[in-house]
């Protein structure tokens, strides 16, 4: 990630430097730097946003093209769903770099639904926002009147801001957020293609289950995991199952899809420490202090610690917690921990977010437990 970054940057560097100082320096539009570069902070603003609208009207797009329901439409934060036939608007967390639109398989369908429209149809909005911007910028530039220059130069500089971001989508590597061309790698073939509806339906089960001729619960679509295996979404089907699993407080076979989970190979390392940190959690909680020391210095080392803190997820913040409080004996640590739960619940998946709430108050009791005095229970949720 921080690679693709240093590179996307360097490219806006060079387009600075070669095409916009020298637009300076001969412009007569600008009386200052400070004009110019709230002309330039425009440009990229503008850029940013229509690019952002454009993608997510993309996304919906395919969604269609692909035989899905749309969920929602995400837009720099700015998200469009529907509540009972009624069309709303809220501020709401997303992952993605300008957007996210959520999906998932119609459940009338006739064939399983393919998602490659819903994740290529932005690359090609992408090339038409870049090419329109440079047919606009070669019509323009030459013009007598100034201001037409310097709207092509407003032009190409979104354009460009475009194709950045355009450049950061099409990568097929896991960054930061999730991308298309990442997320188009992994859904090379029918059995992929499966795996990746399969987990759609059991993170958005309850919303589509009642609507299927076969009437599948969330569940019974969990149970049919064998089938991924082998495909890069197995460990996140897995981890749905985990939670269930969790739900219904059966902590042996939570801790042994954890373990299948951990002994796949080429799982994501953000899935890998949350898997880690669960198992951990299940062997924590259900452990009187004395074991708890023993077990956490004998199995967890102190890199592992360390990246439990620098994680903001909920199975990472919890086991944070129960370090700091029983291993630890840190009521600094724990409340440093726990600043970052409110942050980390809106980055939950929806159908994770009561259990977290309840695995954390869990949590908190067992650390009031060997510290009433530290008034930790007031942070319950």
């Amino acid at each position: 990630g921080l690679l693709v970054w240093v590179l996307l940057v360097a490219g806006a560097v060079v387009f600075y430097v070669v095409v916009l100082r020298d637009f300076y320096g001969h412009s007569s539009g600008f009386s200052g730097i400070v004009p110019y570069m709230l002309f330039f902070v425009g440009a990229m603003v503008a850029g940013i946003l229509l690019t952002a609208i454009l993608l997510e009207l993309a996304h919906a797009l395919g969604a269609k093209v692909g035989k899905y329901v749309i969920m929602s439409v995400n837009i720099l934060g700015l998200m469009f769903y529907k509540e009972e036939t009624k069309r709303k608007v809220k501020f709401s967390s997303y992952d993605g770099l300008t957007g996210e639109t959520k999906i998932y398989p119609n459940p009338k369908a006739k064939k399983e639904p393919n998602p490659t429209p819903y994740l290529l149809m932005g690359s090609l909005f992408f090339a038409i926002e870049i090419i329109a911007a440079i047919f606009l910028f070669n019509l323009m530039k030459d013009s007598e009147d100034t201001w037409t220059q310097n709207f092509a130069y407003f032009i190409l500089t979104a354009g460009v801001t475009g194709a950045i971001i355009f450049l950061y989508n099409i990568v097929p590597f896991r960054l930061d957020n999730m991308t298309d061309g990442y997320r188009l790698r992994l859904v090379g073939n029918a059995k992929a293609r499966k795996a990746f509806n399969d987990l759609l339906r059991t993170e958005n089960g309850l919303a589509v289950s009642s609507e299927t001729e076969e009437n599948k619960s969330v569940e019974e679509v969990e149970e049919e995991i064998e089938e991924a295996e082998g495909t890069a979404f197995s460990a996140d089907l897995a981890m749905n199952k985990v939670y269930r699993y969790l739900s219904k407080k059966d902590y042996d076979k939570a801790e042994e899809t954890l373990d299948t989970i951990l002994a796949t190979r080429n799982v994501a390392k953000k899935i890998v420490l949350k898997a880690r940190a669960l198992k951990i959690f299940i062997n924590i909680m259900y452990r009187n202090i004395e074991d708890v020391v023993a077990y956490c210095e004998k199995e967890i080392p102190i890199e592992d610690r360390r990246d439990f803190s620098d994680d903001g997820s909920m199975p990472c913040i919890r086991v944070y917690i129960l370090l700091s409080g029983l291993v630890d004996k840190s009521k600094s640590e724990c409340e440093y921990a726990i600043n970052k739960v409110k942050k980390a619940l809106k980055h939950t998946l929806e159908n994770r977010v009561e259990i977290e709430k309840a695995l954390f108050n869990e949590t908190i009791d067992k650390v009031h437990e060997a510290h009433p005095k530290w008034g930790l229970d007031q942070h319950k949720l």
